[in-house]
């Protein structure tokens, strides 16, 4: 942990710089660097008609500002950042055309999700449900309450191991090229919908289905954004719903497992391809939680000698509950 003092110190003393001695304490800056954008926090400065943001892969302040927040704004976002980059981040509060002071600090873009101690205040506030069993502690999770898409938790290459057999999109995954979803982030939600427009691009072509859905695997990089060598417990606050009568929908939270080698989707015995498989019999591969808006439990797990899906291991759906729009 020392480093981590020793960071939070010296970005302390670069805050102080150029402000003026006063019982007010000084403005901070809080940064976080995921792999796909750099968040910014900053304190109000009083008197601040707008904020004129810097950055830069090194240390040197550029000449002019890469953009502005209005004096009420005290969020922004770096888009299109590299990934493991240190980054150097400038704040001048503007008053009458002048800098009030400098905020100024560095953060690294990171790889791999950390625990984000905006998210973990939200727990404060929106709590766990009661069943939480006694003992449990966070090891990951997402409030969605960014403006952007955490690239360190989600992927939006839809992909399944199914697609093995027909090869419909095996192409378009192995080019990284696969549609991708439509959603919606407002700063506590996201909202992840299909309609006669969005996605623009259709997933199934043969059956004329669209898909969004956000993963923790990426198949083509075989790259696991979420630990699954453990179990525990989860938890998910959904809303679902339609309007018409749509073919096929299909609102699951979705636990898959047999990526990115078809031998873990095929059975013991079973051989396509060229590819033997090694999943035992009677084993999952594939668990879908409320899978309809009938709420319906699935375990996956037959497929016969071609790969070919035959039926579920077991199905269960919660009765006596209202489940749309709830």
């Amino acid at each position: 942990m020392k480093p981590l003092y020793l960071i939070s110190f010296m970005l302390i003393v670069l805050l102080l710089t150029g402000m003026k001695q006063s019982n007010e304490p000084a403005p901070s800056l809080y940064l976080s660097g995921t792999r796909n954008w750099i968040r910014i926090i900053w304190d109000d400065v009083p008197g601040a008609g707008e904020y004129r943001i810097y950055w830069a892969a090194n240390d040197k302040k550029p000449a002019t500002p890469a953009a502005t927040a209005g004096g009420d704004e005290n969020r922004f976002y770096i888009q299109d950042v590299q990934p493991e980059t240190l980054y150097y981040i400038w704040i001048e509060p503007i008053a009458a055309g002048k800098a009030m002071t400098s905020l100024t600090g560095s953060v690294t873009t990171q790889k791999e999700w950390v625990p984000d101690t905006e998210e973990l205040k939200e727990l404060q506030t929106n709590p766990s449900s009661a069943a939480v069993p006694e003992g449990m502690q966070i090891y990951w999770q997402d409030e969605f309450n960014d403006a952007l898409l955490n690239r360190n938790k989600w992927f939006t290459n839809y992909y399944s191991g199914i697609d093995y057999l027909y090869k419909i999109n095996f192409s378009k995954m192995k080019a990284d090229s696969l549609p991708q979803p439509a959603y919606i982030l407002n700063g506590k939600t996201i909202n992840l919908f299909t309609n006669d427009s969005l996605p623009q691009e259709v997933y199934d072509v043969k059956n004329n289905k669209k898909i969004s859905s956000i993963q923790t695997y990426d198949w083509s990089k075989n790259e696991l954004l979420l630990d699954n060598s453990r179990g525990g417990y989860f938890e998910v606050k959904v809303k679902r719903s339609s309007t018409g009568k749509p073919r096929g929908l299909n609102t699951a939270f979705w636990f898959d497992s047999p990526g990115p080698d078809l031998k873990y989707y095929l059975e013991q015995d079973a051989t396509l391809d060229g590819v033997q498989g090694i999943r035992p019999k009677g084993q999952v591969f594939e668990i879908d939680v409320f899978e309809y808006l009938n709420a319906q439990f699935v375990l996956h797990g037959h497929v016969d000698t071609n790969g070919k899906f035959q039926r579920n291991l077991a199905t269960h759906i919660a009765e006596g509950y209202q489940h749309i729009d709830n």
